[in-house]
């Protein structure tokens, strides 16, 4: 029945008025109106459901993870960004990166560069022989942006490395070759070895009956093989787990690979692939309804496994829906809400980093170029993820369920109530409403809220954050209008928040919160308004001397491997970078003489177009791989993961 009430709720609740002050000059406000006007307020606690907290969180929690592909639109300066050796980080870019890093107490971004690219990855000076898989040419200028991006921004990058082939080769002569040239060693978080193995088969790159086994086997190869040839100065992350495999076989991953420290998965929201013959089509609705409250119960006795042998879980790719998201969907406000919901799930779940994806040409891009304004754009996943920064506040947090009327979550999923604990003694309630329905809280007494000091033994204060959108119809759907604190990053040319950052004061004892439908309202109980302060103060900025570029090397010839034994024809001609739509200026290939230029780009051309087409085809239907709340309702998506 709950369910029932909230999808008619959904459907026929009266909307909110909602009024943003975006042109206030000062650090505080007047409570937001709400129409109408709330009824009895909610009771909530701020004791944690159960006494169960998270793990302590780290200040780079919330962070991004790109494919190898989306190097130049996603970091560079737009479309073509390395081109004549432009190295420089869209400032656009540099802006949103600092905007997050300040949302957090300064604490550096965590980057993942990886994904189904890493797969697929071929090192542009390789001396091995290409795999007929090996589709997307990473170059030595790409590297190097990514070296200048971390100077630029202070980011820390996760860099997937290959397992294509179950030969390491591949993977050690990319690092040895390619990214220790070019990348300093302080700016690498970790090396993540492979890409969704639990995928391999299903696309034919490995043999039919491929084990977990088989796969543990190789990744324990291939660690060592790194670990031989660069030393033992580095973390390692994996097994990053499409899905299949996450719950049957992560604890064993960790119990083998005592060297890897993040151990990784991938999880999206939704399922996002072949919409035309998928009977649950990925709508606003279904996303509201996810995260459910019980959907991932079965990854807290891994997090706690992890914690147990000082291994850290990692959610390492994930987005509102797979495949590149969903039109309407994914690219709407209503990813805003579902972000912040699932970072806090999953750190209450025990991951202890987090890396949404997409950060270039796709759906569930927190950002990406906008074709019409031709710049890049903020996105309302990335107001999700400031949110979600702002809410905890830099390194130390831990975050707990809420209870609210002695439970939690009202009416199935539409209200969620969360905690935090913070560092410096403060805790803030978190609501999120995914009703048209306005709600209103009020914490239950001084037993039901922890004791916060003061400097002085000052009176602590109510300070209210809000995340919310001004449309007045269908604000599901809006795709501009969003602000967070009163920010926002509309026509923003330099990534940074447009408007002064503001708070309204509230009596943590004696007020009531009032949140209007479709929003998040923040009440920290603490000493001082304002952002957190900075925590992180970054080191120097690690510098490394680029080595020139590579001559352009003539591929190697056809070979068969025994990966999956299949043999296959090698790609030839221009290597291009998926999602750029134009080839690389600084990659050439070698052309019989005699013909005609107009010829070549002409036939270069119409490569990189059937290349660029095919890449971004949509996937077929493959084998159904069983959404773990998807017995419970109707409107879930029948897989999780992403599905290449």
């Amino acid at each position: 029945m709950r369910t029932v009430f909230f999808i008619l709720s959904l459907f026929l609740g009266p909307a909110s008025a909602q009024t943003v002050a975006n042109d206030s000059v000062g650090t505080t406000t007047a409570p937001v109106p709400v129409d109408p006007p709330p009824g009895t307020p909610h009771t909530v606690s701020l004791v944690p459901l159960g006494g169960r907290t998270s793990p302590v969180l780290s200040g780079s929690y919330v962070g991004f993870s790109i494919e190898w592909t989306h190097i130049d639109d996603a970091i560079g300066v737009g479309v073509g960004a390395s081109a004549v050796g432009n190295l420089g980080t869209a400032p656009i870019v540099a802006g949103l990166m600092g905007t997050l890093r300040n949302s957090s107490g300064g604490w550096p971004i965590n980057v993942r560069i990886g994904g189904n690219s890493a797969t697929k990855l071929w090192w542009h000076g390789s001396t091995l022989p290409r795999l007929a898989q090996s589709l997307w040419a990473v170059t030595p200028a790409e590297l190097q942006i990514l070296q200048q991006f971390c100077v630029t921004t202070f980011a820390r990058l996760t860099l997937t490395v290959p397992m294509l082939s179950p030969n390491p080769a591949y993977a050690v002569e990319f690092l040895t070759k390619g990214v220790l040239v070019n990348i300093a060693s302080s700016n690498i978080f970790a090396i993540e070895i492979g890409n969704e193995p639990d995928h391999y088969e299903k696309n034919a790159r490995r043999p039919p009956g491929y084990t977990f086994e088989m796969f543990d086997a190789e990744f324990s190869t291939a660690h060592a093989a790194i670990l031989a040839a660069i030393g033992p100065s580095y973390e390692y992350q994996g097994p990053a787990y499409a899905y299949q495999w996450t719950e049957p076989s992560l604890v064993p991953f960790m119990m083998s690979q005592n060297g890897t420290k993040y151990i990784s998965f991938h999880k999206y929201g939704q399922q996002g692939c072949s919409t035309a013959t998928n009977p649950d089509t990925v709508t606003p609705l279904t996303l509201m309804m996810d995260p459910a409250p019980d959907e991932y119960a079965w990854l807290q006795p891994m997090g706690d496994v992890a914690a147990g042998r000082n291994q850290t879980l990692v959610w390492g790719e994930g987005g509102s829906s797979s495949c590149n998201g969903t039109t309407g969907v994914s690219d709407t406000f209503v990813s805003a809400l579902w972000t912040i919901d699932m970072l806090l799930e999953m750190a209450y779940r025990g991951v202890q980093y987090a890396s949404i994806s997409g950060a270039g040409q796709t759906n569930y891009a927190p950002y990406a170029i906008d074709p019409a304004l031709g710049r890049i754009t903020a996105r309302p996943t990335f107001y999700g993820m400031v949110m979600a920064a702002r809410v905890l506040r830099g390194d130390g947090s831990k975050v707990f369920r809420a209870p609210v009327d002695g439970g939690w979550a009202q009416d199935g999923n539409s209200t969620k109530t969360w905690g935090v604990f913070h560092a410096d003694g403060d805790v803030s309630l978190v609501v999120i409403v995914k009703t048209p329905d306005a709600f209103s809280v009020t914490l239950g007494g001084a037993t039901q809220m922890p004791t916060v000091t003061c400097p002085g033994n000052a009176k602590p204060q109510g300070f209210v954050s809000r995340m919310m959108v001004n449309a007045s119809t269908q604000p599901l759907s809006a795709t501009s209008g969003i602000t967070v604190n009163g920010q926002t990053w509309d026509g923003s040319l330099d990534g940074l928040p447009v408007g002064a950052y503001t708070e309204e004061v509230l009596d943590p004892a004696t007020g009531t919160l009032q949140v209007p439908g479709y929003s998040v309202a923040v009440l920290r109980v603490g000493c001082q308004a304002g952002l957190a302060g900075i925590q992180y103060v970054p080191p120097p900025a690690a510098t490394i001397a680029p080595a020139p570029l590579l001559p352009v090397a003539t591929p190697a010839p056809p070979g068969g491997w025994n990966g999956n034994v299949t043999t296959g024809v090698v790609p030839t001609g221009i290597p291009v970078n998926d999602g750029s739509g134009s080839p690389s200026p600084r990659v050439g290939a070698l052309v019989g003489i005699g013909i005609a230029a107009a010829v070549v780009l002409l036939g270069a051309g119409l490569f990189i177009a059937g290349l660029y087409s095919r890449s971004h085809r949509r996937v077929a239907e493959g084998d159904q791989h069983p959404h773990p709340f998807a017995d419970g309702s109707p409107y879930l998506g029948k897989r999780g993961g992403e599905i290449v």
